[in-house]
């Protein structure tokens, strides 16, 4: 005869525990409760989370295919709308995955990121590089061009020196402004087909010697002659030596060098107006709502884009080396002392931080994205929140050392020491 077994109680509940941490499936009534009583062990039975029954259901759903991930998407981004408890769920599922495309999906409704693709890059990537419709150029020995969404190469530029500052995409072009045989020479380059024109040599001056809006450029060359306008309908003015310009909506701003401001339709050349301005100006920039000058004298002064009429003015502590300012359609950014953030129509302080005293990151090595400016400090990532100053990190565990982040639309593109890229779509 058959001896029956009597069930040993610690053996039971190292079996329970080992199953909720390896998170086997069992049968809804091995989901136990142990109660310590004097007359023993009591296993009390317990139902399931029905939503995590129910994240799971989706997260199979995901490895049957390309349509049924998108269907399971679609289902989870719904219950985190209205189930925001899920959202710990989904994070939890998300790290423990092994399976990639599945992974990234669940750190894509979680609300992370989305990785597009990575990139290995046999020379580094510490060279600047710029985004734009519908990618990216990145500066090693050559300008190579990638395809936003897959990381494709698109086409690659042959050049002999890096470029002199940040390029510039304006409608299907992009513009680069290079340094070699001591002068300044632009280049502008078909963003889909790679088609190079010769714009050019200009004046040997990185800030003044070139800019872009829109359909609209201007280009100061050696004899001070200002070109601008539209592509094969250029005019020209002479700039005084100590003169700026900056476009902005339509507009080319001259500053004379003394004390007057000029505004002309960038189209025609037509005489707008003038406005009285400081002398000695170190920062000349303009938008499509403000022009934003900052004298040797510590002061900003903004004026209206259609009549010249003064904005606003603001007193500011004088600060060594490139004015640190920035401009967004509504935001005049510095770091004089300290991160400022103000209406560009009103002047009205938004908000100011205190960013790490003198060994602060200086608002030129920001770069702005989507009402945020992103700067990268000891390796990790920090987000400004323009409208509120708030100030975050941003986590990224599998680039533990990351060199620069630069963003266009919902796609940022960071890279990590080593000679990594990786593009993510970022979900709001």
């Amino acid at each position: 005869m058959q001896q029956a077994q009597i069930p040993n109680p610690k053996s039971q509940l190292s079996t329970l525990l080992l199953s909720l941490f390896l998170r086997v499936s069992v049968p809804p009534w091995f989901y136990l409760s142990v109660l310590s009583a004097s007359s023993g062990l009591s296993l009390v039975a317990q139902d399931p989370d029905p939503l995590e029954a129910q994240v799971d259901a989706l997260i199979e759903k995901m490895r049957e295919g390309v349509s049924e991930r998108r269907e399971a998407t679609e289902k989870l981004v719904e219950i985190r709308k209205t189930t925001p408890r899920v959202l710990r769920i989904l994070r939890l599922r998300a790290n423990a995955e092994k399976d990639v495309r599945v992974r990234v999906r669940l750190e894509f409704v979680a609300g992370t990121r989305l990785l597009l693709w990575q990139w290995e890059a046999k020379e580094g990537t510490d060279h600047p590089a710029v985004a734009g419709p519908p990618g990216l150029a990145v500066h090693g020995s050559s300008i190579a061009f990638y395809d936003a969404k897959t990381g494709e190469r698109r086409w690659e530029l042959k050049a002999s020196s890096l470029w002199a500052r940040a390029p510039v995409f304006s409608g299907s072009k992009v513009w680069f402004l290079f340094r070699g045989d001591g002068k300044m020479h632009v280049r502008s380059v078909e963003v889909a087909t790679g088609r190079v024109d010769e714009a050019g040599i200009v004046a040997n001056d990185v800030e003044r010697a070139f800019a872009v809006d829109g359909e609209f450029t201007a280009q100061l060359g050696v004899t001070s002659q200002l070109k601008f306008g539209r592509e094969g309908k250029m005019r020209q003015i002479i700039l005084p030596q100590n003169g700026r310009f900056a476009l902005g909506g339509g507009k080319l701003f001259v500053y004379d060098g003394d004390q007057m401001i000029w505004a002309f339709d960038a189209a025609t050349g037509k005489k707008l107006w003038k406005a009285e301005a400081d002398q000695g100006l170190d920062y000349f920039g303009a938008t499509a709502q403000a022009v934003v000058a900052r004298c040797t004298r510590d002061r900003i002064r903004t004026y209206d884009t259609a009549t010249g009429k003064e904005l606003w003015r603001q007193e500011v502590p004088r600060e060594d080396g490139r004015p640190p300012l920035m401009l967004t359609d509504d935001h005049c950014i510095s770091t004089t002392p300290r991160w400022s953030c103000r209406e560009i129509l009103t002047g009205r302080e938004l908000w100011a931080m205190s960013t790490g005293g003198a060994d602060r990151p200086r608002i030129e090595h920001a770069h702005l994205w989507k009402n945020r400016a992103l700067y990268v400090q000891d390796g990790k990532i920090h987000v400004v929140h323009l409208k509120s100053g708030g100030l975050e990190m941003l986590e990224l565990p599998e680039l533990p050392a990351v060199h620069r982040v630069i963003g266009w639309g919902d796609t940022l593109y960071v890279f990590a020491l080593g000679g990594k890229l990786v593009a993510y779509k970022v979900m709001e």
